[in-house]
């Protein structure tokens, strides 16, 4: 059985060897999995409405990174709530006339696959893996130190929030030029950790939400 397994092993070195030296040659180019390595530098800017709490928010998100032979994208991407001061806490009962409203960011790393991305529509998957921050702000109105309702606001409502946050997206994509994309995505937010590393009313579900959004890819090179 020994003399067997060392006759096999034999083989398929010889086998391998054999395969490996017919590929090799004095002026061979570096081989890889993904063919010919092209790397360029990425730019995408996007738009996207999606449900915060009970409203609808607009969050802009900007990425930069490295696009590698057009089809995976490979960098770091912000996302900020912009009409933070129309996303309300609805559960928020006032004191006085005062209104709670939402701020939320987050970031992280982004990766994106495109499929037939030399066509001039396509489209690609991928996901976000990230850290982020929720805080409650409050518009006062009348509310003052001064006023006798101020015993009963809590001001522990505004302690800061954090979360981990997951966001897998698909996404069409159409060619403009050689170094401009228009993309149209859909996605879904998933928040960890709102509950507890936040305060009184915060939850993940209130933050958890489908997302669609338009914007745009750019490489620079490519102009």
């Amino acid at each position: 059985m020994k003399n067997y397994r060392k006759a096999l092993f034999l083989v398929l070195f010889m086998g391998i060897t054999a395969v490996a030296s017919a590929q090799t040659g004095e002026n061979d180019e570096l081989a890889t999995v993904f063919g010919a390595t092209k790397i360029n530098f990425a730019a995408k800017i996007n738009f996207r409405l999606t449900q915060i709490d009970k409203d609808l928010g607009v969050i802009v998100s900007p990425a930069a990174g490295f696009l590698l032979n057009d089809r995976l994208f490979v960098g770091v991407e912000y996302n900020s709530l912009i009409n933070n001061y129309y996303v309300r806490d609805a559960a928020y009962t006032p004191v006085l006339n005062e209104w709670a409203h939402w701020q939320m960011s987050y970031g992280g790393g982004r990766i994106h696959y495109t499929v037939n991305a030399s066509k001039a529509v396509n489209f690609g998957f991928g996901t976000l893996l990230g850290w982020g921050d929720v805080s409650r702000k409050f518009i006062c109105n009348s509310l003052t130190k001064e006023s006798p309702e101020y015993a009963g606001f809590n001001q522990g409502l505004s302690k800061d929030g954090h979360f981990f946050a997951i966001e897998p997206a698909v996404n069409l994509g159409l060619n403009l030029t050689q170094a401009i994309k228009f993309e149209a995505t859909a996605s879904y937010r998933i928040l960890r950790g709102a509950e507890r590393w936040g305060t009184v009313g915060m939850n993940d579900a209130k933050f958890s939400a489908l997302g669609f959004a338009l914007g745009v890819q750019v490489v620079p090179a490519r102009f």
